[in-house]
């Protein structure tokens, strides 16, 4: 009788143990699946094709497309220093394997000369602010673009950031620069999947497989563009091109 009781406590454990093993498997499979956010500090615009969420222990490489000359810069991931890297086309290289958590990132950037930290070159702003430096005007209906935000850029010539979330539902951002520029303001480095011209080649609208596109163009004395980070399509983006230039009668 005791050798049969035994036998049965013996076959029982294994079987409890099989159950652990595979919940614990399942458990981290979960876990390398699942996705968290990256926190830029209002700085995503910098870093070269930088998303919002990563998986649990990938490999993010990302580059810092700003750089500050006379100045020391450091990358801390929730403070931890970040050893860096240089590529004259891409910026300042930085790669960490995501954590299992939400994280933050920020770039800390001192003056080499004096030792003194500098300024933030994004500074919160005002429409106002935007058309007396640019000399663009635009009147965007509170009933229609919600959550309004202005951010103005201190970069190689200035550019300004208007972020709103349209009577759509669909958050949308809205990016000029000072200056005629035949390039990509948009901060957004993805494999596009789709090109579309508008006619006579007056903007262009690009999408990929993962909802982030957008619409890139030109003005007489700007560069201009409107991103969109989920949810795009053709229609949304050439549409919000049109309320914009509608809202501003400076726009051709």
């Amino acid at each position: 009788m005791n050798i049969i009781l035994k036998k049965h406590m013996s076959a029982a454990a294994v079987i409890v143990f099989l159950m652990l093993v595979i919940l614990l498997a399942f458990m981290l499979m979960s876990c390398s699946g699942k996705k968290y956010h990256v926190d830029y500090g209002g700085e995503k615009a910098f870093y070269k094709g930088a998303k919002d969420t990563y998986k649990a222990g990938e490999k993010v490489t990302l580059y810092y497309e700003l750089i500050i000359t006379d100045a020391d810069m450091s990358f801390y991931l929730d403070g931890e220093y970040l050893n860096t890297f240089y590529d004259e086309k891409k910026g300042i290289g930085i790669s960490f394997i995501m954590p299992g958590h939400d994280v933050k990132l920020e770039c800390r950037t001192r003056n080499s000369m004096i030792g003194v930290e500098i300024p933030n070159p994004m500074l919160d702003a005002s429409m106002k602010e935007l058309g007396d430096e640019l000399g663009y005007y635009f009147d965007l209906p509170k009933e229609q673009f919600h959550e309004l935000t202005v951010t103005r850029f201190d970069l190689s010539r200035v550019m300004y950031e208007i972020s709103f979330v349209y009577e759509d539902g669909n958050l949308y951002i809205f990016r000029i620069k000072d200056g005629k520029e035949d390039i990509d303001i948009s901060g957004m480095y993805y494999t596009w999947t789709e090109t579309y011209a508008g006619a006579e080649d007056a903007y262009t609208v690009c999408l990929d497989n993962d909802g982030h596109g957008i619409c890139n163009w030109q003005e007489i004395s700007a560069t201009c563009c409107v991103i969109m980070e989920e949810n795009a399509d053709r229609e949304r983006l050439e549409n919000m091109r049109r309320c914009i230039m509608q809202a501003c009668e400076n726009l051709d």
